[in-house]
């Protein structure tokens, strides 16, 4: 495998060689880069071992050793572990083996370089290294075309390598007292040295080791030859014994005169096999059970402490047995129990208060009865504990204050710190306001200057260019340099002219002679002009605070040449308060960032910032500013904040609708928790259907649950739905259409704002006028319109068909593509899962069909075939075709597309929606709305009128789809208006029974009873009576009227009228409660499309901070006075949301024409201020 890595700025192709992972990986990695094989690895680890263990001052403080924890590890420490054959090599040996070897070590890990160590000019060596450093493992990079066998590599200093079989020489000496006990051992070891030896020389007899030496500057090969095969010489005999006896009777002679290494053997084998030791113990002990026991027992007695820790493990491990023998015991030594329980208890009393504890828990009256004898015969007690009660709370609320105290204190800097830092953050808004203002003057000056240059024609001499550039070219006494020496100053050829300031502003025209302005003045002018012009104000921002070089190139020479014109001088003059305001705001920047107390507040005393745009009365009665009002009114801005920012998003278990936070408890924290049937059933419920129910429950809820009573808005209770699947979330407004059973008829308009602005249609809010009328859909006819699926197609064809509304009174059509494939998927759907759909006939499923048809098949419609016309049951299509003819004639209309903008290329495949001529649907039919929206009612059941095991009220029924965490019915516009009018039509049926004087609905009027209501006048009266609940009605505010007029002349005139309209534009909590409450689909939508898109959760927000605000004025802090009545009035108008109206009677408010003027006027400033806000979110919070 060949991988491509930019080594030295080259891309080379290196091939990966996979070292053996034996724990010597970097020295067997090494021995093949430098000999083509990893037979050398050993002594290349010994030369890096001597290497790093003769300049261990260097290395020293980077080895770390296992096992050695808290010191440095020395030398021969280092030397005696990394000299074993397979100690892992980390990047220490890896520096090492750069300095001995004279090679640049490489290592790379994954992709990325992680180690480079030695000289540019020193050959390297590219080391793969995965894993983590202390365990991983190195391969080898090698280039691609490079062979490396036998491969000499170049060193200036090359060090002398000893033969393979002088290093394991010396290896052997330097470790023989490591390795070697005895002489029996020592002769054992050299036999295996000199077989291994044997061994190494037959597998590589001719193996050589290449080594370069320099020769005078050049390289030369010498080759040395490893140590001659040794010729092995055997022991003579002197025992007709074999070798297996002999051995065995030496090693029974030497267990007898070395015990202790032969104790030392079996610990060593017992630790590394403890399993083995542990079979041999069991076995022994289960033939030899008296030697356990005694052992057992002597053991026992000499390590008292473990055998009561073997038998705390064991009680721990099985306390049944241990409790069994505790009360066996302590039924046959009752004495020696109580002995200990009153010893532990006095030991452990807070073991003994927490017994007690349990038992008054368990036993409260006989905790009563012991408490009130103990009183009666100890009243001293009972008076000292009672003293102690009151001192403790005494002092609990003397800690309390000093506590309220101290966080007074810290609340009141908090409060400090942030008006000093909104009013330094205003000046600093100010200050860059002014230097863009700034920069703005500079390049309209610069870009003036240079179109008049540019608007010279002809011969033009340089001083008139100059002239056009910089204006009029005069001196003045005021900008003239200091000059030393009195000959300097004869530089006026004509006579002063006096200014307007007299003597100190005498200026007089350039003189060429002296003043010897050149074409390079002028070369070096339109440079500099074009610098500052091209300088954005983030890169002159940059270059005022930096000093940059080019800047003060040109901004120097303009200060050498300012004294020669005016303008030029206004330029200069502009450039430096662009450098003071510059500095202002890095001044600013800076002491925010150091938190410097003492600058903040000198920049943040509003008395020291000069740009605030408003004047405050500092008489006693005036308002104020605006934090001064804030201070005042602290706790209720509070107030006000916690209840706006409680709005209707959390769900009830029980009820699925959306609840504040105020009107919810959480399931969890419910101190006496729900144990009730209803409750059980509805934990089944959500677990039968796979919903992770709410943490919440609102409060009218829990209390039916708790006398265990279903509430009528439970999901019990028939109000849960399934969700819509894909096949009907899928249809648009023309598809829905034609899969509804029946309609409502509505005419729906959208509301025109007050200023007559062309808002997009998707953006205004919907109304509805005129009357409902509900009327059958011929589905079966209209399926019959279709395209005929068993007519051949192609198969990879859509089968699309476009869709034209009727035209209007003004000539406009509305058009879209109706997807034939979806409206039989919906419809196959609705037949399986909807009752009411279930009898319908489909076709036959055209995606089948497709499947079956040759794909040479083209798809071919006679342009005069006649189209099928057959009606069902009498009622006509809701759909017919177009024929050529017909099409000619909707040329003249406007067609507006809905939603896709596809279009068909045959005129034969539009077709035309027909206005529906049948017999109205009776709005008392039970089902009618679960036939007009079977997008919402998927099922066809559980609708307004299904009859429910707990009676629930339309009202009701109503506020629990618009409430519900279900979007579906909230966003469903025309099943709004539906539910509108079904309101309207039960307000009038309100206004009809009261007229009536019906108590009892299910009591009919017969004719004979209203006959005789009618002789007995009974029915006389206002007929205006029946609207007086229908809203909105000229009878309905009657009696809000009265009462406004009832008010005025018992309380005298509102004091207040007070208008109070939605900012929803301004306000992003808006658009984000609705993105919350509906899903993630509505994340890219504006805030007016969303507030016209969900009106009920809009209006809902807004109505949560109307009620808030209204809290607020009617507070105890009286931020409008103590406010005694109020009257207020919702009102939709062509704005599209609610706003509200106030009256408001403040209490001692004086009257106009009774009261003086001062008394009105000191009134007004006591609660009325007018200043623009500092920020636009001050405003809208």
């Amino acid at each position: 495998m060949e991988r491509i890595y930019l080594i030295d700025e080259v891309p080379q192709a290196y091939r990966l060689i996979k070292i053996k992972g034996d724990g010597a990986c970097l020295f067997n990695a090494l021995s093949t880069a430098l000999y083509g094989t990893d037979r050398h690895a050993l002594p290349i680890r010994q030369a890096i071992v001597r290497h790093v263990v003769s300049n261990y001052e260097n290395y020293g403080p980077s080895v770390s050793l296992p096992g050695i924890l808290g010191e440095e590890p020395t030398s021969s420490q280092y030397s005696a572990y990394m000299c074993q054959p397979y100690v892992y090599g980390d990047f220490l040996e890896v520096i090492a083996a750069s300095a001995l070897f004279q090679v640049r070590m490489i290592v790379i890990r994954d992709g990325h370089v992680e180690c480079n160590v030695g000289r540019m000019e020193w050959p390297p060596i590219v080391t793969q290294f995965s894993g983590d450093r202390g365990q991983g493992h190195f391969n080898l990079f090698w280039p691609s075309d490079t062979l490396f066998h036998h491969r000499a590599l170049p060193y200036s200093n090359p060090p002398p390598r000893p033969s393979l079989a002088q290093l394991a020489d010396q290896y052997v000496v330097e470790h023989r007292a490591h390795y070697i006990a005895n002489e029996e051992e020592a002769e054992e070891a050299r036999r295996r040295g000199e077989e291994r030896s044997k061994e190494k020389s037959h597998a590589c007899p001719e193996s050589d080791v290449t080594f370069v030496v320099e020769s005078n500057s050049q390289w030369t090969t010498v080759k040395k030859r490893g140590r001659p095969r040794s010729k092995k010489v055997g022991r003579p005999k002197v025992s007709g014994k074999t070798r297996a006896e002999q051995l065995r009777e030496a090693s029974k002679s030497y267990q007898k005169t070395h015990p202790e290494t032969n104790r030392r053997a079996v610990s060593k084998y017992g630790k590394s096999n403890p399993d083995v030791h542990q079979r041999k113990a069991a076995k022994y002990a289960k033939s030899h059970p008296e030697v356990n026991q005694r052992a057992v027992a002597k053991y026992t007695q000499t390590h008292p402490d473990v055998h009561q820790r073997a038998a705390a493990k064991y009680t721990k491990s099985h306390p049944e047995v241990n409790q069994r023998a505790v009360v066996k015991y302590t039924q046959t030594h009752p004495d020696v129990h109580q002995r200990k329980a009153a010893k532990y208890a006095k030991t452990h009393p807070e073991v003994n208060q927490g017994a007690v504890a349990r038992y008054t828990q368990a036993h409260p009256e006989v905790h009563r009865k012991s408490t009130s004898q103990y009183s009666a015969t100890h009243p001293e007690v009972v008076k000292v504990i009672q003293d102690r009660h009151n001192f403790t709370k005494k002092f609990a609320y003397s800690k309390q204050l000093c506590t309220v105290s101290k966080l007074a204190a810290i609340l009141n800097d908090r409060l400090q710190a942030e008006k000093i830092v909104k009013w330094v953050l205003q000046h600093r808004r100010d200050v860059v306001k002014k230097y863009l203002h700034g920069h703005e003057i500079l390049r309209t000056k610069l870009t003036s200057r240079i179109e008049k240059l540019g608007a010279l024609t002809g011969n033009n001499t340089l001083q008139d260019k100059l002239t056009a550039l910089l204006g009029d070219l005069l001196h003045c006494k005021t900008q003239e340099p200091y000059l030393p020496g009195p000959d300097n100053f004869q530089v006026i050829p004509q006579p002063n002219v006096a200014g307007s300031k007299g003597d100190n502003d005498i200026f007089w025209p350039c003189n060429p002679e002296v003043c010897r302005l050149e074409d390079s003045v002028l070369q070096k002018l339109l440079a500099a002009f074009s610098y500052f012009l091209q300088l954005t104000p983030t890169k002159l921002f940059s270059s005022l605070l930096g000093k940059d070089a080019s800047y003060m190139l040109h901004f120097k020479f303009l200060i050498g040449l300012k004294h020669h014109s005016p303008s030029l001088r206004t330029i200069t003059r502009q450039l430096y308060g662009l450098n003071s305001v510059s500095r202002k705001i890095k001044l600013i920047d800076i002491s925010l960032d150091n938190a410097d107390l003492d600058k903040l507040k000198e920049l943040g005393d509003p008395q020291n910032v000069k740009i605030v745009s408003f004047e405050v009365d500092e008489s006693d009665t005036a308002v104020g500013g605006e934090d001064d009002i804030v201070d005042k009114f602290r706790s209720a801005f509070n107030v006000l904040s916690k209840r706006s920012l409680d709005t209707p998003k959390n769900e009830c278990i029980s009820c699925r609708r959306l609840m504040c936070l105020r009107d919810v408890t959480s399931v969890e924290k419910m101190r006496k928790p729900l144990n009730t049937e209803i409750w059980n059933r509805l934990q089944k419920f959500y677990k039968s259907k796979g919903i992770t129910p709410s943490s919440f429950i609102c409060h009218t809820c829990i209390l039916k649950l708790r006398s265990n009573s279903m509430p009528s808005n439970c999901v019990l209770n028939d109000l849960y739905y399934t969700p819509v699947p894909d096949e009907i979330n899928s249809l648009n407004q023309f598809e829905k259409m034609l899969i509804q059973r029946a309609k409502a008829f509505q005419v729906v308009s959208s509301m025109i704002p007050v200023g007559k602005k062309n808002i997009p249609n998707r953006q205004t809010i919907k109304k509805v006028k005129g009357r409902t009328f509900h009327l059958p859909l011929p589905l079966e006819s209209t399926l019959k319109k279709l395209p005929n699926p068993e007519d051949p197609v192609n198969k990879d064809q859509e089968i699309f068909i476009l869709v034209r509304s009727s035209p209007t009174k003004s000539k406009v059509m509305w058009q879209d593509l109706v997807d034939v494939n979806k409206i039989y998927r919906a419809l196959a759907y609705l037949k399986n899962h909807n009752l009411h759909y279930a009898n319908i006939v489909l076709p036959t499923n055209p995606v089948n069909l497709l499947d079956g048809l040759d794909t040479n098949i083209q798809y071919e419609v006679q342009e005069d075939q006649p189209q099928d016309t057959e009606s069902n049951e009498g009622e006509e299509a809701m759909l017919t075709q177009v024929t050529e003819e017909e099409h000619s004639d909707y040329e003249q209309y406007t067609i507006y597309p809905l939603h896709e903008k596809r279009t068909n290329a045959s005129t034969t495949a539009l077709y035309q929606m027909l206005k529906v001529n049948a017999a109205p649907l009776d709005s008392r039919d039970n089902n009618i709305d679960v036939k007009c929206f079977p997008d919402l009612f998927v099922e066809g059941q559980f609708g307004q009128f299904h009859p429910r095991s707990v009676k629930l009220t339309s009202a009701d029924f109503i506020k629990s789809l618009l409430s519900s965490k279900d979007p579906r019915f909230r966003l469903n516009q025309q099943s709004l208006f539906y539910l509108l009018n079904d309101a309207n039509m039960r307000q009038l049926s309100a206004g009809v029974f009261y007229k009536l004087n019906v108590t009892n609905q299910k009591e009919k009027l017969t004719a004979k009873s209203y006959l005789d209501k009618i002789s007995r006048d009974e029915l006389e009266g206002d007929l205006q009576a029946l609207f007086s609940r229908l809203r909105n009605t000229e009878q309905f505010w009657k009696k809000p009227r009265s009462d406004v007029v009832c008010m005025t002349k018992n309380y005298g005139p509102a004091t207040w009228f007070l208008t109070i309209s939605p900012s929803e534009w301004m306000w992003d909590d808006v658009g984000q409660y609705i993105k919350e409450v509906n899903g993630p689909h509505m994340v890219n939508m504006t805030t007016s499309e969303l507030a016209a898109l969900d009106p009920v959760s809009a209006s809902r927000f807004i109505d949560n901070k109307f009620k808030a605000m209204l809290d607020f004025l009617t507070s105890p802090d009286a931020p409008l006075g103590e406010i005694v009545h109020y009257f207020w009035r919702r009102e939709y108008q062509s704005r599209g949301l609610q706003h509200f109206h106030l009256m408001l009677w403040v209490k001692d408010a004086p009257i106009l024409e009774k009261s003086t003027a001062e008394e009105v006027a000191d009134f007004i400033r006591r609660y009325v201020t007018c200043a623009i806000p500092w920020s636009w979110k001050a405003l809208t919070s």
